[in-house]
């Protein structure tokens, strides 16, 4: 593992300054870090949004709404931008 894996391990995502909510139902879905997140492919994305809430989940779980999907995936290509440079 190089220096940035291990930085990204040690970066949480209430750092991210998302909404509390989203906060919630990341760690939910096992995304603690930043590093988690960024293993998280867009088929992840997907089963934790909505739209998949009709035909594999039931039952009272609350999954990502459209616009929360977007701040998110927003605020993570922000990062790698950052990181980049």
């Amino acid at each position: 593992m190089n220096f940035i894996e291990e930085s990204f391990k040690k970066y949480p995502i209430e750092e991210l300054e998302l909404q509390a909510c989203t906060n919630r139902l990341l760690k939910q879905n096992n995304v603690h870090s930043l590093y988690d997140l960024l293993q998280k492919t867009e088929d992840d994305f997907m089963k934790m949004s909505y739209l998949y809430q009709g035909k594999e989940y039931s039952g009272h779980r609350r999954f990502f709404r459209k616009k929360e999907l977007h701040l998110l995936l927003t605020k993570i290509e922000v990062f790698k931008r950052i990181m980049q440079c």
